[in-house]
């Protein structure tokens, strides 16, 4: 699972299993905080500012528009795990 959450965040959006066991290992290290998308749907939304503040950070929609909707289809294929964190109020 180390090995899982560095490769994660190296931003490495595969893994190779060579055994069945693994597999529920890397679905659930691929699976994405609410926050994250969250923050990830923030960005991509249709009446996003230029710049904006969500949660003590400034975002830029045009500057992370490609992470943001990495992240969406990352949940999409891998599903969401609740983090506590979560804060955007308009989920689509």
């Amino acid at each position: 699972m180390q090995e899982l959450n560095h490769d994660v965040s190296l931003g490495l959006v595969g893994k190779t299993v060579i055994h069945p066991s693994q597999i529920a290992l890397v679905q659930q290290a691929y699976c994405v905080p609410l926050s994250t998308l969250d923050e990830a749907q923030a960005i991509l939304h249709s009446e996003a500012k230029a710049v904006f503040k969500y949660n003590n950070t400034m975002l830029e929609p045009a500057t992370h528009r490609a992470w943001a909707t990495e992240i969406v289809n990352r949940a999409e294929a891998f599903g969401t795990i609740d983090d506590g964190h979560s804060q955007y109020s308009s989920r689509m």
